[in-house]
């Protein structure tokens, strides 16, 4: 089986080569050289995404979409060392069979919250089945319990945490019509302490905060990665038009303003 590489780019630097090289090869060249930061293996085939442990680790959502069958979803951890273990396999969706953890973040107690991307595998039988999960460990990073914050969605994606609300990407909402016929996608905001709550991926979701239309028609792929700046403000990356919205929120939560900002 081909291997799966991972790169990374990190505050402008290569992780695997020291400041000194790094700024050698920006200035003589004009452009950054990216290195081979590690070699996943064989249960990793298709990795996604990454976030960052209380202690430092790289932790990998592996959703493995390649060969789900034979290599199950899984998070890996990837320590300041470069030692990599795999940590363990992502509770599966019962109708389905397979778990397809994409976005990852850490709450401030150290649980976990996955977007499930359930519809990504393209399977009829999970249409309209991807979750927010959230997983709960003891001291010594034991899965102890799986909570499902929401459920029904159609492509969640990208999740952030901030003052104890989880954000979520929703990258197709296919059923929200809009009169140009292009993709309708949008941001989802649930609060920590949400259980079971069903999506219906239309307008009468309360959760849906805001939501953008996919002007490229050769891609019809919405909004994807998200992150909070430290002001507040939220960004989100619509894949199909390779643009970045900016979204402000007031002091409730409620959005202000949506706008593409590069």
């Amino acid at each position: 089986m081909k291997k799966c590489l991972l790169l990374l780019v990190v505050a402008g630097m290569v992780i695997g080569c020291n400041r000194k090289t790094a700024q050698k090869e920006t200035s003589d060249t004009g452009l950054q050289k990216s290195e081979l930061f590690m070699e996943l293996p064989d249960y990793c085939p298709t990795p996604d995404g990454m976030a960052i442990a209380r202690n430092g680790d790289l932790i990998l959502a592996c959703p493995n979409f390649a060969d789900v069958i034979n290599n199950p979803a899984c998070l890996v951890r990837i320590t300041k060392e470069g030692k990599l273990t795999k940590w363990l396999d992502v509770p599966v969706l019962p109708e389905t069979g397979w778990a397809s953890p994409m976005g990852i973040a850490f709450n401030d107690e150290d649980d976990l919250i996955i977007c499930d991307n359930q519809g990504w595998s393209g399977a009829e039988v999970a249409q309209n089945k991807g979750r927010v999960l959230r997983l709960r460990f003891d001291s010594n990073d034991r899965l102890i319990e799986t909570i499902v914050v929401a459920s029904g969605m159609e492509h969640p994606n990208g999740v952030r945490i901030r003052d104890g609300k989880i954000y979520v990407t929703q990258s197709s909402l296919s059923s929200i019509e809009d009169p140009s016929g292009l993709l309708v996608s949008g941001v989802y905001c649930f609060d920590m302490n949400d259980r079971d709550i069903q999506v219906t991926n239309t307008l009468a979701d309360p959760q849906l905060i805001t939501t953008v239309i996919t002007k490229n028609k050769e891609v019809q792929y919405g909004l994807d990665g998200i992150v909070f700046d430290k002001s507040g403000n939220l960004f989100v990356g619509n894949f199909g038009d390779g643009t970045i919205h900016k979204i402000t929120l007031d002091a409730p939560g409620k959005v202000r303003t949506n706008e593409i900002w590069a």
